[in-house]
């Protein structure tokens, strides 16, 4: 990862340039594939930087990611000031979250 390798070895305008870009690239359909770098490079300035666009987001964006997502980061986008959704499309995609970790997956898979 570009951005965490400029950081770590203090290239101040690579960095900057890393930054353009994950800007102008970022959207729903790949916010998946930042926050695994992200995540995988414990970058937290990223990290909230995408929870803050989940939130912005968080009706376009496939549940199918959302469902990947730890407890904690779901409850942060869902809770976040920035969210952008209605009461009923937010229940709807808490429950479609909870109903994937129902009881019975859960002790299925134990």
């Amino acid at each position: 990862d570009l951005r965490f390798l400029s950081n770590y070895f203090g290239v101040r305008a690579l960095f900057l340039k890393v930054n353009d870009f994950i800007q102008s690239d970022l959207n729903t359909d790949n916010v998946s594939m930042y926050w695994e770098g992200a995540n995988l490079y414990k970058d937290e300035q990223l990290v909230v930087a995408l929870l803050e666009m989940m939130a912005k987001n968080f009706k376009r964006i496939d549940m199918s990611f959302f469902i990947t997502l730890n407890p904690e980061y779901f409850i942060k986008v869902v809770s976040s000031s920035f969210l952008d959704c209605d009461s009923l499309s937010l229940s709807i995609r808490v429950a479609e979250y909870l109903r994937y970790f129902s009881d019975d997956k859960i002790s299925g898979e134990v």
